[in-house]
């Protein structure tokens, strides 16, 4: 994997991820601190991911055990930033999650 195709597949999840958790979650805070932990967290566990579980995992690991526990991490992050119950935001993070990965496929291929 080369910077420029992690690059894209960042800047696809932000695209996709972000306003889906903005849509799910807008009652539970601020667009600004929506925005911030939905940006944030995408972008601490999309490395991880791509490079670390990628590293050591079969593609089928990959997205059988390194994607659930990106939704639980991006889940804990979100909830912890926002002030929330976690389960208000595993979810919306699951739903956002899942936007991704399906059409980021889809939009790469």
């Amino acid at each position: 994997m080369n910077p420029a195709e992690f690059l894209t597949a960042w800047l696809i999840t932000l695209v996709l991820e972000v306003p889906v958790l903005i849509l799910l979650l807008q009652q539970h805070a601020p667009l600004q601190k929506l925005m911030f932990a939905s940006i944030c967290a995408s972008s601490l566990t999309l490395p991880w991911i791509w490079f670390v579980a990628d590293y050591w995992w079969t593609y089928r690991q990959v997205l059988t055990f390194g994607e659930p526990l990106v939704v639980g991490m991006e889940a804990s992050l979100v909830s912890s930033w926002l002030s929330s119950k976690i389960k208000t935001i595993l979810p919306a993070v699951l739903i956002a999650n899942l936007t991704s990965l399906t059409l980021g496929f889809w939009i790469i291929s």
